[in-house]
C-alpha cells in the first residue's frame, strides 16, 4: 500500500512538471536504466547539447562582431547565427548539420551484436525505434538530470519537434510490412528496452510458430 502512495505521487510530481502540450508523447512505460535505449537516449541529448553550445557560442561571438561594426559606421548584419538560423519550425534550435547527425543517429541506435544494419529509417522506412529513443530522451531531459534549465527548455522543443516530424512524416511507418523482418523488430523493440523476460517469452513463442 506504501509503494502504490509513493507511485501515485511520483506521478503527480511528473505530471506537474511537464507541459500539457507534450504529455501526449509520454511513453507508457520508461526503458530500463541499463538499456540500449535508455543509453542511446543520453548520447542522442549530448549530440544536441553539443549543438546548441556551439550555436550559443557563434550567435554571441557575431552579435560582439555586429556591435563592432556598428560603432565603426560598417553595415548591418541582419544575418546572425552563422547558419544556425531555425529554418525549420518544426525542429528548432539545432543547425542542420545535426540535424543530419540526429537522424544517421536514430537509424543506427538499435545496432547491436548480431544485429548490425538494422537501419529500421533508412532501409525500413520504420520510426518505432527512433521514436522510442526520442521518448525516453525527452523523458531524462524532463526529469532535469542532463542539463540546466535554459538548455532543457530548448531540448523539450526539440524532442517534440522530432517526435512530431517522425510520427506526422508520410515516409516513416510504425511498422513493417515483410513478416520476418516484422518479427525481428518486435523483439528488437523488447531488447532495446531492457524487457528481458519479455523478450524471451516472445522469442520462445516465435520459434515455436515457426516450427508449426
Amino acid at each position: 500500500m506504501l509503494r502504490f502512495g509513493i507511485v501515485k505521487s511520483f506521478e503527480k510530481t511528473v505530471h506537474s512538471i511537464i507541459p500539457q502540450n507534450m504529455r501526449r508523447f509520454w511513453p507508457k512505460s520508461r526503458c530500463d536504466s541499463q538499456s540500449s535505449c535508455a543509453e542511446k537516449s543520453r548520447e542522442l541529448i549530448k549530440i544536441i547539447i553539443r549543438d546548441i553550445e556551439s550555436r550559443n557560442k557563434t550567435i554571441r561571438a557575431e552579435e560582439n562582431d555586429h556591435n563592432d561594426d556598428c560603432e565603426e559606421g560598417g553595415d548591418d548584419d541582419e544575418d546572425l547565427g552563422g547558419g544556425y538560423q531555425q529554418d525549420s519550425k518544426q525542429i528548432p534550435y539545432i543547425s542542420k548539420e545535426c540535424r543530419r547527425d540526429i537522424f544517421t543517429f536514430l537509424d543506427k541506435c538499435s545496432d547491436g551484436r548480431g544485429s548490425e544494419n538494422d537501419c529500421y529509417l533508412s532501409r525500413h522506412k520504420c520510426s518505432v525505434i527512433a521514436l522510442m529513443t526520442i521518448e525516453e530522451a525527452l523523458m531524462q531531459v524532463q526529469m532535469g538530470i542532463v542539463c540546466d534549465f535554459h538548455i532543457q527548455e530548448q531540448l523539450v522543443k526539440i524532442f517534440e519537434g522530432l517526435h512530431m516530424h517522425l510520427s506526422n512524416n508520410s515516409n516513416f511507418f510504425p511498422t513493417i510490412d515483410i513478416p520476418r523482418v516484422a518479427e525481428r523488430l518486435e523483439l528488437k523493440k523488447l531488447q532495446y528496452t531492457g524487457r528481458g523476460m519479455e523478450y524471451l517469452s516472445l522469442l520462445s513463442k516465435q520459434r515455436r510458430n515457426n516450427r508449426s
